[in-house]
């Protein structure tokens, strides 16, 4: 095992703890409506990981899985898999909903490349004298607040760690505008925009 593959399982296994320990959390806590909703999120951002840790290529390199997913998680998965097959929104699921505009991972992964375009023009990386202009109109959006808004908080994130070049960082922008601009924020059109996403 290589030091990847070592780092790797050491993650794998905090992920499965995460998820056994959020949620037993959230089911002993089931009855008290503080905080309900949070613990619920808490459960599955830690499912999130765990999936997205255990499909890394790393994982699969010898053909077989470096990380097995434990049997009970599996069937928790299961069984709200089967709620939601049956048509049923199962309680913890319900759970999750929160007020607000909120932004989903796909919808979230559009606008870091319009922030990644607005950064590496203000660096002189891409030649645009006007980016938040330019992103506000490839995007659809109202005005520039939506996006002087949207630098506001990922700039910190994105800032030099985004290493493409300025042909990448344009025309990864460019697509996610027309995604953004196409889609708008209704259910059925966050859809449309993972569905583009995985195509990408």
């Amino acid at each position: 095992m290589d030091d990847d593959q070592a780092q790797l399982k050491a993650d794998f296994q905090r992920a499965v703890h995460a998820v056994f320990n959020k949620g037993k959390n959230a089911q002993e806590l089931s009855e008290q409506a503080d905080g309900k909703g949070d613990r619920a999120r808490a459960y599955y951002k830690a499912w999130a990981e765990l999936l997205k840790l255990y499909a890394q290529p790393k994982n699969f390199l010898r053909g077989s899985a470096l990380n097995i997913m434990p049997p009970m998680l599996a069937l928790q998965l299961a069984d709200m898999c089967d709620y939601l097959g049956r048509g049923k929104i199962p309680e913890p699921v319900a759970d999750c909903a929160a007020p607000g505009n909120l932004v989903g991972p796909d919808e979230e992964r559009d606008i870091r490349r319009a922030v990644a375009y607005v950064l590496a023009a203000k660096n002189g990386l891409i030649d645009d004298a006007s980016p938040v202009k330019t992103v506000t109109t490839l995007f659809g959006c109202k005005d520039r607040k939506s996006v002087q808004g949207w630098v506001l908080k990922y700039q910190a994130e994105i800032g030099s760690a985004d290493k493409k070049t300025a042909s990448e960082i344009e025309a990864q922008m460019r697509a996610a505008g027309k995604n953004y601009s196409l889609a708008g924020r209704s259910q059925n059109s966050i859809s449309r925009r993972s569905d583009k996403n995985r195509r990408d």
